[in-house]
């Protein structure tokens, strides 16, 4: 998996939510790919930069 691009303009893969983990939670859903999408990059950056900024080591 690619690491997340901050300054991206498209939506990316950040992740699989697997069976196992569909299981454990006890949800009804089939294994997805969990996206994110440029506002969703803004708003951490402008809501949530103490966190959004402690994962750099995933992003580009």
């Amino acid at each position: 998996m690619e690491k997340l691009n901050r300054d991206a303009n498209k939506v990316q893969i950040v992740g699989i939510l697997s069976q196992k983990v569909i299981s454990i939670l006890g949800l009804n859903y089939s294994p997805k790919q969990i996206l994110i999408g440029p506002s969703n990059i803004e708003h951490m950056k402008k809501k949530h930069p103490d966190c959004f900024n402690k994962l750099k080591r995933y992003q580009k």
